[in-house]
């Protein structure tokens, strides 16, 4: 004896009606809300880091993050950069650091060394949770009309640095959000290969 099996016809998601397709996106994006997990999150944060690694040059870090449109929501990283390989990445960064070391060679001084430390205080991330430690490793002696405008060209740096974390959570912040949206979106559903039925019910195989 045979038995008959009706085949189900199903869409991609561009196929369907627009107000089936809206239907179907609604209840996919539902679907992602309450089963979102570590794994989500490691999606979200993978373009996060390689924008903070590879295009900021800051390494040795850690990003911390809440993305949900609250209020304190943001990006923040913390951990000690490679400062060498910040400025490689950053043009002004790399001017500032260059014209330092050389005032210092031409005042007869050893040029710095720095160490730079990324911390996260209270109980958010964001482009306003973070502080820069940076101190000169390299003893500095002599006259005040010396060692002073070195310091203070030490200062610039710090003032940039602080600048540029904040400048840099706040585009983080920005690719996370974006990656999230992408997640839920019907770019998302149609790269992935989803498929519906004609009343917009997502295809699940069994």
């Amino acid at each position: 004896m045979t038995t008959a099996t009706k085949k189900r016809k199903l869409y991609k998601i561009s196929q369907l009606e627009p107000r089936v397709r809206r239907l179907a996106l609604e209840r996919f994006q539902e679907w992602r809300n309450k089963t979102w997990n570590n794994y989500d999150n490691q999606n979200v944060a993978e373009p996060m880091e390689y924008r903070l690694t590879e295009h900021y040059g800051v390494t040795n870090c850690e990003l911390t993050w809440s993305l949900s449109c609250s209020q304190g929501d943001g990006v923040a990283f913390s951990g000690k950069p490679d400062i060498s390989k910040w400025a490689k990445k950053d043009q002004r960064l790399a001017t500032l650091i260059s014209e330092l070391e050389a005032w210092a060679i031409l005042s007869g001084l050893e040029p710095p060394e720095y160490f730079v430390e990324i911390t996260i205080y209270g109980n958010y991330s964001h482009w306003n949770s973070m502080t820069v430690e940076l101190r000169n490793e390299t003893n500095w002696y002599g006259d005040e009309d010396v060692v002073v405008p070195l310091m203070n060209r030490v200062c610039d740096i710090y003032e940039y640095l602080s600048d540029t974390v904040k400048q840099i959570s706040r585009d983080l912040e920005k690719i996370g959000y974006a990656e999230i949206d992408y997640q839920s979106s019907e770019e998302y559903l149609t790269e992935n290969g989803y498929r519906f039925t004609a009343n917009g019910h997502r295809y699940r195989r069994k």
